[in-house]
């Protein structure tokens, strides 16, 4: 029955071929992929030089390679800056209840004056939050730095490793790369150059794997990888 079929093959649309490998392929048979295969139509086309579009398609990929890779570091970059947040909004309460809290025993005790008090009155809630920032700054709890030092590196490193890539490896401008895909990929530099400009070194042994990433994915540079 199946030879019977199989002289059939050279008259399947592409649709129907299509079909018939991915049955095949789901039933482990072989054979019968490969009569599928050999019995396929050759055509001839022209198209546009090979060389080109591959690198057009390269561009393509490395672009949603590195809005995925900057869109991760900057959702890494958030949550530390929302650590701190929730840290400053802790101190900030705690604060205003202690200043608060103090100044009201303090009177009811029956002193006089204000015993916290900024020129000898009441600290204002924007001066105690002031108070409580500039202590959560000089004081950051070790895992809230460290979260957003290396969330801020990691981002840094990326964009180094792409900047790296286009500058040396396609000897072309990052910036006039960035500049033909607004705003899929020009947006998310965006929202990173804070840390991209930042003073915080970037992790050179990310630099270089990020590199080896777009080399491999760009052809006939993949020996600039190794």
């Amino acid at each position: 029955m199946k030879d019977n079929l199989a002289k059939l093959y050279p008259g399947l649309t592409p649709d129907e071929r299509f079909r018939l490998v991915l049955d095949a392929m789901a039933r482990d048979d072989d054979k019968e992929l490969l009569q599928l295969k050999d019995t396929c139509p050759r055509k001839d086309y022209t198209m546009l030089d090979a060389e080109f579009l591959d690198k057009l398609k390269a561009t393509e990929i490395i672009v949603l390679i590195l809005a995925s890779f900057l869109e991760f570091a900057l959702s890494e970059v958030e949550k530390a800056k929302a650590s701190f947040t929730n840290y400053f909004q802790l101190m900030e309460s705690w604060m205003r209840g202690y200043v608060r809290g103090s100044n009201n025993a303090w009177a009811k005790a029956g002193k006089k004056d204000v015993l916290l008090d900024i020129d000898g009155r009441e600290p204002t809630n924007e001066e105690i939050r002031e108070i409580a920032l500039s202590a959560c700054i000089e004081d950051i709890p070790e895992i809230v730095d460290q979260l957003l030092i290396e969330s801020v590196v990691q981002l840094k490193s990326v964009y180094q490793g792409f900047e790296k890539f286009w500058g040396e490896a396609i000897k072309i401008k990052p910036e006039k790369f960035l500049s033909l895909y607004n705003p899929v990929l020009a947006n998310v530099v965006e929202s990173a150059k804070d840390c991209i400009n930042s003073k915080i070194s970037a992790d050179e042994a990310v630099v270089e794997d990020v590199y080896r990433v777009f080399c491999n994915r760009w052809p006939g540079i993949e020996n600039k990888a190794d």
